[in-house]
């Protein structure tokens, strides 16, 4: 008997013992699931996170894909710009290079304007002169002994006419020359060979 009541109070034991380790275990259990629910619920929000950055993400790169196009266009923009800049550039050159030639042609027909309109006035002059002198030795030549002395006068004046135009008009060549005076170019060479002028 006395086996039975130790062999009872050990399986009572050993019963209570199970007890309290289901206990203890449902308590863990419990436990284990609190966590797993506030797991559960961490995963929900990291996950909504997760959602959220993604989307973020996404819009970050419809952005920077945006942002790319806006950049790949300006590159070519400026491209064509520096393109257009060097034509604009050659275009300036070209036009400096063309006003530099009329500037130099104007300067040209300038210098030849002088110099013509400064003949003309020597010309208006010379004939205003030589009709003045025309005149005098009409009036001289009654008083002429003779022809020798006619023509002495003649040469004397057109002598007086060479030396003042050249005075004038050093450069001047013998065709001005010739048409100054009324008479052929070669009477001008041997005028300026005789009197040496």
């Amino acid at each position: 008997m006395a086996t039975k009541k130790e062999e009872l109070a050990s399986i009572t034991a050993k019963l209570e013992n199970s007890i309290k380790e289901i206990a203890e275990l449902q308590t863990q259990i419990a436990e284990m699931r609190a966590t797993n629910e506030k797991n559960q619920s961490l995963i929900g929000g990291l996950s909504t996170l997760v959602t959220e950055q993604e989307m973020q993400l996404q819009k970050l790169r419809e952005v920077i894909g945006t942002k790319e196009q806006i950049i790949t266009s300006f590159a070519v923009s400026l491209e064509n710009s520096k393109k257009e800049i060097v034509e604009l550039h050659k275009q300036v050159d070209e036009l400096k290079a063309t006003n530099e030639n009329q500037k130099t042609l104007i300067g040209e027909y300038k210098e030849k304007l002088d110099s013509l309109i400064g003949e003309l006035s020597l010309l208006t002059n010379q004939q205003s002169e030589s009709q003045a002198e025309e005149s005098s030795e009409l009036k001289a030549e009654p008083e002429a002994k003779d022809e020798n002395s006619v023509l002495k006068a003649d040469r004397k004046a057109q002598k007086k006419k060479l030396k003042k135009f050249l005075k004038q008009n050093p450069n001047a060549n013998e065709m001005i020359l010739a048409e100054l005076l009324g008479v052929d170019s070669s009477l001008i060479i041997g005028l300026r060979k005789e009197f040496d002028i």
